[in-house]
């Protein structure tokens, strides 16, 4: 496939920020509080962490998370197993028995278990035999001498030369100020550490004020392994007292410390909603797991899309209204009569949503897009787009000569070309799939700039979600690829007439039109949806993409 690129988005892409490994007690300077606070004693989880990271980070950023179960658990990742996922480079297959999930085949166990896109063999642990501590912080993946920022305010607190395992450590004071003794007033102390970098040796000076974006180093060559060792502690720096950056899924640790929350691997991953227009006409959501709502306002819906707490429906008259809520109902079939919609208009060939952006093509070609409050101004239109495709960082449109073109970051950012002989695509903040006119499916992650990987012909519909693929062919065959790139494409179903992916959850249509939803990892069962003659049911998610 033909592709160009952009030198300023090479430079770009080099500032992929890398984080710590918890990997060996560092000192040099870093004197720890005496009281080591318990995850229970924290009463509030900041926001602070804010490097300047491109938004396409996503799937190929992390190898490993806190060596917790709860990690596990709300990641949907080996659930139950204790070791997490390690750089294949690192060690051999010796403990792959100790902490695989047996449940699922091995190379989608591998596929899942390694989100960007390494060979997976192998678990590693700071302290102890693989599966009992593994590894307290997060590894980011990042080219020899990548640039690594400070992420938030701060001092610097002390350093290690060891080689690929030196560090720099910096201490932020949230909420309060440093006072003439060193100490945190009227706040609460964090650590951050930088691991496996060359530090700037303007910065290795003891007590230094640091700026959230200064330059702390470059990531150290370690070959084809090469990454940021990130870290964060809550008090002191220690590896009885690390924090998960990403997040928790209980309190009070729910939400992650990016400022940023798209960096995270999921912004609300507990936050899932199902739509269903009935048989009648009428309209039901339900947030959660929580009871339907019916909800009223719009004059029969036609078609409805969601997106995180976003909703927009069509009525019979083909006007489109859009608002923002999230239902909190307690008892059976509950009814919303707040009729807050917002008109977005009836001049349009079709819609998309996100949780921030909200996008129309009319019937001449020409696409709107605004961002921000449903009542604000279209903020770009382009001309001549025969398809488009938004998430919350990027832009793209197929031109009707066949070419691709994204924005990355703001609307207001230059258009990138992409792609040439383009049939139809989708994409995320890292990743994009495209169609050619022989209807194979290629798949970029990452960079713009990142070489396409063949992963499909024959097409007929096709969608992304988050580490997810999911193909059907025009027999209504639905594969699906799990973790990475190079994982199995695992059948699902077949006969079916349509489908949607969105988190860890599938639902499909057959071809008798009863509807069903598999919950979980790929292997688990199917379920009838009860209770409901549906006419259409959504997720809020992406939606998948047929093709003529």
């Amino acid at each position: 496939m033909k592709r160009e690129t952009q030198s300023k988005h090479r430079s770009f892409l080099t500032r992929l920020i890398i984080v710590v490994l918890l990997v060996g007690f560092y000192d040099s300077g870093v004197k720890p509080a005496q009281n080591v606070y318990a995850y229970s004693a924290v009463s509030e989880r900041p926001v602070f962490l804010a490097w300047p990271l491109p938004s396409y980070v996503g799937v190929a950023r992390i190898s490993q998370f806190p060596n917790t179960p709860w990690t596990w658990n709300y990641l949907g990742l080996n659930p139950g197993q204790q070791c997490p996922p390690a750089f294949g480079y690192l060690l051999n297959a010796e403990f792959w028995s100790v902490w695989k999930d047996t449940s699922l085949p091995e190379e989608q166990d591998m596929a899942k278990a390694d989100p960007h896109n390494f060979e997976m063999v192998n678990c590693y642990s700071t302290l102890g035999p693989a599966g009992e501590n593994g590894h307290e912080a997060t590894d980011i993946k990042a080219p020899a001498g990548t640039p690594t920022y400070a992420s938030a305010d701060g001092k610097v607190a002390g350093w290690r030369f060891a080689e690929v395992n030196t560090m720099v450590v910096l201490k932020h004071c949230l909420g309060g100020q440093w006072d003439v003794d060193g100490n945190c007033a009227g706040g609460r102390k964090w650590y951050t550490t930088y691991m496996h970098i060359i530090p700037d040796d303007n910065l290795l000076q003891m007590e230094k004020d640091v700026t959230e974006g200064t330059q702390v180093g470059t990531i150290y060559n370690q070959g084809d392994n090469s990454h940021l060792h990130f870290e964060v502690g809550v008090d002191q720096r220690s590896y009885f007292n690390y924090v998960n950056p990403w997040g928790r899924d209980e309190p009070p640790w729910v939400g992650c410390m990016w400022k940023d929350q798209s960096l995270c691997i999921q912004s609300n991953l507990g936050y899932r909603r199902v739509g269903i227009v009935a048989q009648s006409g009428r309209f039901f959501v339900q947030d959660d797991n929580l009871t339907f709502a019916e909800i009223f306002g719009v004059d029969e819906v036609k078609q409805f899309k969601m997106a995180g707490h976003r909703i927009a429906v069509m009525d019979k008259e083909g006007y489109l209204f859009a608002r923002d809520v999230e239902f909190k109902r307690v008892v059976p079939f509950s009814y919303d009569f707040v009729l807050n919609w917002v008109n977005i208009g009836n001049d349009f060939v079709n819609y998309q949503i996100t949780e921030n952006r909200i996008a129309l093509l009319d019937t001449d070609g020409v696409l709107k897009i605004k961002e921000g409050e449903l009542s604000g101004e279209w903020a770009l239109q382009v001309d001549n787009v025969l398809s488009y495709s938004i998430s919350k960082h990027r832009l793209g449109i197929l031109t009707t000569t066949g070419e691709l073109k994204v924005k990355e970051g703001g609307l207001n950012t230059d258009w990138i070309h992409i792609a040439s002989n383009v049939k139809d695509f989708q994409l995320l903040d890292s990743r994009i799939a495209v169609v050619d006119l022989q209807n194979n499916l290629f798949v970029q992650e990452g960079a713009l700039t990142n070489e396409w990987k063949p992963m499909g012909t024959k097409i007929q519909a096709f969608q992304l979600s988050g580490t997810r693929i999911a193909v059907m062919d025009s027999l209504g065959k639905l594969m699906v690829n799990d973790g990475n790139l190079r994982a199995a494409w695992v059948l699902q179903a077949e006969n079916i007439q349509r489908f949607q992916l969105a988190d860890n959850r599938i639902v499909i249509q057959d071809k008798d039109g009863k509807w069903k939803i598999k919950i979980g990892d790929l292997y688990q069962p199917w379920k009838d949806f009860a209770g409901f003659s549906a006419q259409d049911i959504k997720l809020n998610g992406e939606l998948l993409v047929m093709l003529e």
